[in-house]
């Protein structure tokens, strides 16, 4: 035996951290898996036991190697991997002999990542189901089965099946499960070379396989042979000379008949309530004469209670064809799903298994019916490792033999608890529709019926203020209006009189002639304001228009005022149209303009509009004011003084002008 010839003293405390170490270890490879991808296996006292490499350091290396290896490590779920980075080969010896187990002894903790060897029979192969790459056997031993793992370059799955059978002796090492059935425990994983000797093949006809007799520890296939009695998606159950109920475990049993001659050559395994047949081939022959079973009917407590009355579970029944009534608990869909019907007999509820039936429900049996089974009687058990290992008894299940075993003997009545329930509720809940209805229509009456007479109430003040304008403009033309008029002709005497006269005199009345005119155009706009609807507008486009209707004359008017008219109080309202107006008469009467832009806006709280005209313009620096009886402007700034706002005029003499206004909004305009 080769010892260990270096090793650093971070090795020992390395599976316990989660650092990497570097290792340098000396030992004797007792074998190489997985092609020469994975471990290599030392043998001695050496830690690691094994660790990883790649192909290339791993091309001249074989079993019986003597090697120095240097690498790191990695601390992984069931301790710490090795991987190698250098490996260098020293010299060869004779290969130790690896560690000879039985089956019973591949869970002990104590030999993973040990060489061994066990003997058995191979009555199983299968591809592995996380990786195609693999393939997975199992061994029966006299201890016990155990699994082994070999990969498909090296044991092709071909080759394997045609093992199957065989007594054979596999070299491996024990390693952990994968990932994903790591709780299963420890398996063998096989060397690549060497890793299965054969001592005996398996013959060439497995249906050649001697009869079962009474031995209980043998290895090999044996052949039962008998009838066909009833089939679950599980097992086929068989009455063969020896016994009334054998169970064969096989697939496709749902495709065999009932009645048919079947030779079955299988493992034989021990199970609870005696022995059935595991991993079994089926051969199907010609239907037996139908012999007459007769089914005993029995009662659901006579299943759980012996002739005394004490509550037990009664094995007499099991494997023996009865007869149970009771009613169905499950639908048809959830019969179709589950491939169980769930029948209730007393206080005890009995699954019905009919797997087997292609349609494994008919569709008069649903739930509530109350029906009839005839059926073998199978007891289930189930392995509970949290409590026990003794499995835990679940309670007996029927298999029948044919869909006509189940007899609908009475349906529910169409009104049932249930459906009086539904139907109750169902009123309850249109009873509640109909009450909130009600009060919703309730509700919309009265937000309706107050939104009417608010209505009624605006169009009553529209009709008083339209009445009180009207009242007012005919007082005013009838006094005011004449007084003016009476006035301006006065002027135009004193005028006519002093033609020729004082100079000072004759531009004083020139100025009042000026005033008088702009008092009567003023005057002649508050009489328009007052007959018109102006200010009843809900829409300021429609406002502007009516606004300078008297004043546009034949221009050309444009305009794009996106203000709500409902976030205006009257009195901004009312200066906006008036300074718009303004502006537009002048443009026409003063500038001759034929085409006129108005425009405005409301951002952030201010108000912003403007009138764009293509008239004649003028100089602002030296434009006539209120000494010259020009008011226009003058009227405009008073105005915004009081919303605090600004004017500005851009014009020149042939170009037009564009007067812009601004003005804050305040708190007594609405939002």
């Amino acid at each position: 035996m080769t010892r260990l010839s270096a090793l650093l003293p971070a090795l020992a405390a390395l599976s316990t951290s989660c650092c990497a170490y570097a290792f340098d270890v000396t030992g004797q490879i007792l074998g190489v898996s997985r092609s020469g991808h994975g471990w290599i296996l030392l043998h001695g006292d050496v830690k690691p036991k094994n660790f990883a490499c790649g192909i290339d350091l791993l091309s001249d290396c074989r079993s019986g190697d003597i090697i120095r290896a240097r690498g790191f490590s990695r601390p992984e779920k069931n301790g710490a991997v090795f991987f190698a980075t250098n490996i260098v080969r020293i010299g060869k010896g004779p290969a130790p002999q690896p560690l000879e187990i039985t089956g019973g002894q591949i869970h002990n903790r104590e030999l993973l990542h040990r060489c061994v060897s066990v003997r058995g029979v191979i009555s199983a192969v299968k591809r592995d189901d996380t990786n195609k790459a693999w393939n997975q056997i199992t061994l029966r031993t006299p201890t016990g089965r155990i699994c082994a793992a070999m990969q498909d370059d090296s044991y092709p799955f071909a080759d394997l099946t045609g093992l199957i059978d065989a007594d054979v002796t596999l070299y491996g090492y024990v390693s952990q499960f994968g990932a994903m059935l790591w709780f299963l425990g420890q398996e063998l994983s096989v060397f690549d070379e060497g890793g299965i000797v054969i001592h005996r093949k398996a013959s060439g006809d497995p249906f050649d396989a001697p009869p079962l007799t009474g031995e209980k520890n043998t290895l090999h296939r044996r052949r039962v042979e008998g009838i066909a009695v009833a089939a679950d998606r599980h097992r086929l159950y068989l009455t063969t000379p020896a016994s009334d109920f054998f169970p064969v475990q096989a697939e496709k049993t749902a495709v065999i008949p009932v009645g048919a001659r079947i030779t079955a050559v299988g493992y034989p395994q021990p199970d609870l309530l005696g022995t059935q047949l595991t991993d079994a081939l089926i051969r199907i022959g010609p239907p037996a004469s139908n012999a007459v079973i007769r089914a005993e009917s029995v009662g659901p407590e006579t299943l759980f209670r012996d002739a005394r009355g004490v509550e037990m579970a009664n094995y007499r029944y099991y494997g023996k064809l009865i007869r149970l009534r009771g009613r169905v608990l499950n639908t048809p869909d959830n019969i179709r799903h589950t491939r169980w019907l769930q029948l209730s007999c007393g206080q005890r509820e009995i699954p019905i298994d009919v797997s087997r039936f292609k349609d494994p429900c008919d569709p008069a049996v649903f739930s509530g019916c109350r029906i009839e089974v005839t059926g073998y009687c199978l007891a289930r058990f189930e392995r509970d490792a949290s409590s026990s290992w003794i499995p835990t008894f679940k309670g007996f299940t029927l298999v029948p033999r044919y869909e006509s075993d189940i007899t609908v003997l009475s349906r529910p009545p169409w009104w049932t608890a249930t459906r009086l329930f539904c139907v109750i509720s169902a009123l309850l809940v249109l009873l509640a529709a109909i009450l909130v209805w009600n009060q919703v229509l309730r509700a919309m009456s009265e937000r309706r019926g107050a939104s009417l007479a608010q209505e009624k109430i605006e169009h009553v003040k529209t009709q008083l203020k339209i009445e009180e304008r009207t009242r007012l403009a005919v007082e005013l033309h009838d006094s005011l209006s004449q007084t003016l008029t009476g006035i301006a002709l006065q002027v135009d005497s004193a005028a006519t009189a002093n033609a020729g006269g004082n100079a000072a005199v004759s531009r004083f009345l020139a100025t009042t002639r000026q005033m008088l005119t702009s008092c009567r155009k003023e005057l002649q706009f508050c009489l328009w304001d007052l007959r018109s609807r102006t200010f009843e507008e809900k829409n300021l486009n429609e406002a502007i228009l009516r606004a300078i209707g008297p004043q546009s004359g034949r221009a050309k008017i444009a305009i794009r005022f996106d203000v709500p008219r409902e976030r205006l109080s009257e009195s901004t309202a009312e200066a906006i149209l008036r300074m718009v107006r303004e502006l537009v008469s002048n443009a026409v009467r003063h500038g001759g303009a034929t085409e006129i832009r108005i425009a405005g806006e409301c951002r952030d709280g201010t108000i912003r509009f403007s009138v764009r005209d293509n008239g004649d313009g003028f100089d602002p620096a030296t434009a006539p004011g209120p000494l010259q009886g020009h008011f226009g402007l003058r009227g405009i700034r008073e105005r915004l003084t009081r919303f605090g706002g600004t004017l500005e005029v851009e014009s020149r003499r042939g170009s037009g002008a564009k007067v812009t206004a601004t003005l804050k909004m305040k708190n007594e305009w609405t939002t």
